[in-house]
C-alpha cells in the first residue's frame, strides 16, 4: 500500500492548510497512472521540534516521503514519483 507522510515545521501549521495538500498530493500519485485511489495514504505530521541552520525565524519546511510496499519494480515505482 503506497503512503506518503508529509513533515512540516510547526511554525507553518496554519498556512500549509493540510485538510486542501493532502487530497491534492493524492490526486497527483493517482494522476501518474500507477497507483489507484483505494490503496493511497497521505497523512501530515507536524514537527515542533526542529533546528533550520542558520536560525532565521522565517524559515520553515515541508518535507514529502513517499513509501510503497513490496511487490512493484523499480520501473513501476520510478513512474509513480511522477
Amino acid at each position: 500500500m503506497p503512503h506518503m507522510i508529509v513533515e512540516y515545521s510547526a511554525d507553518i501549521e496554519d498556512e500549509l492548510r493540510t485538510g486542501i495538500l493532502c487530497p491534492k498530493l493524492c490526486g497527483a500519485r493517482v494522476g501518474t497512472g500507477v497507483l489507484a485511489w483505494s490503496g493511497i495514504r497521505v497523512r501530515g505530521e507536524v514537527r515542533s521540534r526542529y533546528h533550520i541552520s542558520d536560525s532565521h525565524s522565517g524559515n520553515a519546511f515541508v518535507h514529502t516521503v513517499p513509501r510503497a510496499g513490496h511487490g512493484r519494480d523499480e520501473a513501476t515505482l520510478t513512474a509513480a514519483a511522477g
